[in-house]
This record gives C-alpha cells, structure tokens and sequence, in this order.
C-alpha cells in the first residue's frame, strides 16, 4: 500500500522560529519540556548539542 508509507516533510531552522512566534503553539512545545528532559536524561548517549 503505497498510501501508508511514510514521506517525512522536511524543515528548517526558519520553519521553527517561525512556528515558536505563535504563541499557542510555544506554550504545547514547552509543555513538552519535562518529558524531553526526562527522555534525555534516561538515554545512554548524551544528547546533541545542535538538536532544536
């Protein structure tokens, strides 16, 4: 089934400042903090430093 496959639509760094200036949006993204940091904290690799 070729309507199934994943196509990831790709972004950049505009893309995100662009997406943050909306505040709605700013607020879902930093409620996300703490399950990041409790991710992050959990993973065997530390994470990068260029990760948005």
């Amino acid at each position: 089934m070729d309507s199934d496959r994943y196509d990831p639509v790709p972004h950049t760094q505009g893309d995100t400042a662009r997406w943050l200036a909306d505040p709605k949006f700013k607020a879902a993204y930093d409620a996300l903090e703490e399950e990041y940091a409790a991710l992050t904290a959990s993973s065997s690799r530390p994470p990068r430093k260029d990760a948005v």
